[in-house]
């Protein structure tokens, strides 16, 4: 017979049968305290987790976040692994990111030779990089000169040509003019003595003092005299239009000295073609081209207004609800000390590709985006100055507006 295990009184209290070794009571009164102890560095490795993923959701599924906002929330994750505390926006709720690019005002202008210069090559540049300009500065020259000029002096020569041959169609019309007036004046003359003398024929026939043959002569001189009356008149007609330039031959010789001035000038705008002119006023920022050298399709230089500098900003296509004009703008660039400030000026009202891609690699180049124009101040303006071109964060203040 088994005899039936007894218990004390402090073994109760514990809960803990007197007949069983120390041995196996120990683990089991540990194995209920062990699962309490683990918890807090599950969560704790839990959590970091979640933050590691998000930061590499945000960097990858971001369409191309700046590198430098990638690299603070990555910093915000390993830190939230470490410490297990929540991670919140380094950035305000009110700021609208997005890259930008400086550029002067109407961005940058690729100077190119005139409208049909064909294969004209440079003969001379006269203007440096660096050197400001005013509009209409004759900025180059192109080989071309000696042809069109030819061309001009040619036109100059025709046109001298017409205008003497208008001048000798007036003479002539004068002159015609005199002579008409004085032929219908002798016809007429020698038309009247004509009928005088047929008159006095007749009335000498009438009495029989003259002879029929006699009278037929008179009668044949007279239609004669009548005849040479009206080729005179009709002569002075022909010359007589009431002015001399409304004379037919003035009419067409006007018309070969209009066409002759037309080509002239026609000469005188292709001259223009081997100059390379300044469009617009600004300062020379690059040469891209050499004397003896055909220009390319980027031109012969670059020029730009960098009097009063600007921003072309690309916002993304979900944040540009936000963007209003008058905002304020805060620009981060790495060759400048200081931060560029500026305001929007206009909003764009087109959702174009990105064109502005961040250092990351892991960066959205296929980003849908806004442009947004920025005007910089004019300290900023001066700072910014010569820097075209320059990459930089545009961080827009959307709670502030003028």
């Amino acid at each position: 017979m088994i005899p039936t295990p007894t218990f004390k009184a402090e073994d109760m209290h514990r809960g803990i049968a007197t007949g069983l070794p120390l041995e196996i009571r120990r683990p089991a009164e540990q194995a209920g305290r062990r699962p309490a102890r683990r918890r807090r560095p599950l969560a704790l490795l839990l959590f970091g987790a979640a933050c590691v993923a998000g930061a590499v959701f945000v960097m990858i599924g971001a369409p191309s976040l700046p590198a430098d906002i990638a690299r603070l929330l990555a910093g915000a994750s390993a830190a939230g692994e470490h410490t297990g505390t929540a991670v919140t926006s380094a950035l305000p709720v009110q700021t609208v990111l997005g890259l930008a690019r400086l550029m002067p005002q109407g961005d940058l202008i690729r100077v190119s030779p005139p409208f049909g210069a064909g294969d004209a090559r440079i003969a001379a540049i006269l203007v440096s990089e660096g050197d400001r300009v005013a509009e209409g500065d004759l900025l180059a020259t192109l080989d071309n000169a000696a042809a069109l000029e030819s061309a001009r002096l040619a036109a100059e020569a025709a046109v001298a040509q017409r205008d003497a041959a208008l001048a000798q169609v007036r003479e002539t019309v004068r002159i015609g003019l005199l002579e008409a007036r004085a032929s219908v004046a002798e016809a007429r003359a020698a038309d009247d003595a004509a009928r005088i003398r047929l008159n006095r024929a007749r009335v000498l026939a009438a009495r029989g003092v003259t002879t029929t043959a006699t009278l037929d002569d008179l009668e044949a001189v007279a239609a004669q005299a009548a005849q040479a009356l009206a080729r005179a008149e009709a002569t002075l007609a022909r010359w007589n239009t009431g002015s001399v330039e409304t004379q037919p031959d003035v009419v067409v010789a006007q018309a070969a000295l209009d066409a002759a001035n037309i080509d002239r000038e026609r000469a005188i705008r292709d001259l223009a073609k081997s100059e390379v002119r300044a469009p617009v006023a600004g300062v020379v920022l690059d040469i891209e081209a050499r004397p003896g050298e055909r220009p390319g399709l980027d031109g012969l230089m670059t020029l730009g207004q960098t009097d009063s500098m600007m921003a072309q900003v690309e916002v993304f296509q979900t944040e540009i609800g936000r963007v209003r004009e008058g905002q304020a703008v805060r620009l981060d660039a790495p060759p400048l000390a200081e931060v560029l400030t500026g305001r929007v000026e206009r909003v764009g009202l087109l959702v174009g590709r990105q064109n502005l891609v961040s250092d990351d690699t892991a960066a959205n180049t296929d980003a849908r985006v806004v442009e947004v124009l920025v005007r910089l101040d004019p300290e900023s303006s001066t700072s910014a100055a010569g820097l075209s071109n320059l990459e930089a964060v545009a961080r827009i203040d959307t709670g502030s507006a003028e």
